[in-house]
């Protein structure tokens, strides 16, 4: 009963606690099941999801779980996946497709494939590949690429141009133990080897743009800018992250730290380079050019290093009468909460938290982040008497933001 109240107030605390805290944007941790709770999931991850959420979670793993095939992405833009497959799929833009891009155009999109990794008692081994895209371009320069030149005496800034594209795998190794003269707590740790496959990036843009009076029936535009930009064809880095948890029958609380320590080094085909230009009388809605455009570029071929950003999680979870209730807050993703409900057609009892091996269950979560918040939902079917677990989870908080995942593996039953 004492432990059964502590459990309850440490729950209590930490979700407040939670509410409290304001951090920024998401991470791009991906599994059937954490999509369904909302990514409220750090605290319940275990065996092979427990190496990109909380390795410390591996001491109290089934004795063996099997990832057969994981795929996520997200997608974050101004239009949803449908709109930009019917603007695109047009031979032109007329005025009213332009008015769409009036904020300027911000997109990301995230993947990510895992298959094969597999836990064993309190080692984990995972290999997944990655790819993330980011592109950010301002209403200033959207306006000119759209509408061209036709307003007179008008500055477009070139400011805030940014772009990043980097694609790789990454092979972890986790372990974990148990701290059994400490009570019920374990710790947790990762070594993880990164290959990059490529690398793009464009940044630091700045100049203007300025459109004056030229004839009866034309407009010419000067300026200058410039940005910086990276691209490389390899690299290879390595990192490590921690983790500890609390854990009783029915409670866990959980602190990790994905990459804790993490580099990157970029160092095959190699060219970073500072561009500049300068723009004289040139026609945009025409192109034609009666002076000069002028590109002056500094070039080095020398490798870069880069650090991946730490992952900040406390996690929390509690289950009573077979459901299921976990809490999370970190960097940079600010909050999430989730639900999982039992089976609806085998009866559970059973209050320890474990992955659940119910024949059908369904789950509930949000996401809050320091812009939006968004709504997760999703289903877990276990296949019997076949240890094969499938979980479909989807995050939204509009067409335009999205994301979701499916994974398929193998945990035996109790």
């Amino acid at each position: 009963m004492l432990r059964i109240m502590r459990c309850r107030i440490l729950f209590s605390v930490f979700s407040l606690f939670t509410f409290s805290s304001i951090f920024s944007t998401i991470d791009a941790s991906f599994s059937g099941r954490s999509e369904g709770l909302g990514r409220s999931y750090s605290a319940i991850a275990t065996g092979f999801d427990a190496v990109s959420c909380n390795p410390a979670n591996l001491a109290i793993s089934p004795d063996f779980s099997f990832n057969i095939l994981t795929l996520g992405f997200e997608y974050n833009s101004n239009l949803s996946i449908a709109e930009y497959m019917s603007l695109y799929s047009k031979g032109y833009f007329n005025d009213t497709d332009k008015k769409m891009f009036d904020n300027g155009e911000k997109l990301n999109i995230l993947g990510s494939a895992q298959a094969f990794s597999f836990s064993f008692k309190n080692f984990a081994l995972a290999a997944y590949a990655y790819t993330d895209n980011k592109v950010n371009i301002p209403q200033d320069v959207t306006d000119i690429l759209f509408w061209g030149n036709k307003d007179l005496d008008r500055v477009y800034s070139l400011e805030n141009i940014e772009g990043n594209n980097e694609t790789g795998f990454a092979v972890a190794f986790s372990g974990a133990r148990k701290l059994e003269r400490r009570g019920n707590f374990s710790l947790g740790g990762t070594i993880r080897y990164l290959h990059g496959i490529s690398y793009l990036s464009a940044s630091d843009s700045y100049g203007s743009l300025t459109t004056t009076f030229y004839s009866a029936d034309e407009t010419k535009i000067y300026g200058n800018g410039g940005m910086k930009t990276k691209y490389a064809e390899g690299g290879y880095g390595v990192g490590a992250d921690f983790g500890m948890i609390y854990f009783s029958e029915n409670c866990n609380i959980g602190v990790s730290i994905i990459n804790l320590f993490s580099v990157m080094t970029w160092d095959k085909g190699v060219v970073q380079s500072d561009m500049s230009f300068e723009l004289d009388s040139v026609d945009l809605e025409t192109f034609d050019v009666d002076s000069s455009l002028e590109w002056e570029e500094d070039t080095n071929d020398g490798p870069f290093i880069l650090h991946p950003k730490p992952i900040f999680r406390i996690g929390g979870a509690m289950k009573k009468k077979g459901l299921l209730i976990t809490s999370e807050f970190g960097y940079p993703q600010l909050f999430a909460i989730g639900i999982e409900y039992p089976s609806l057609w085998v009866e559970h009892s059973e209050e320890k938290i474990k992955y659940p091996s119910h024949l059908i269950v369904l789950r509930g979560g949000m996401t809050f982040t320091d812009s939006r918040f968004w709504f997760g939902f999703g289903i877990g079917l276990g296949i019997r008497p076949v240890p094969i677990n499938l979980d479909i989870g989807i995050r939204m908080s509009s067409a335009s933001h999205i994301s979701g995942a499916i994974s398929i593996s193998v945990i035996p039953r109790d």
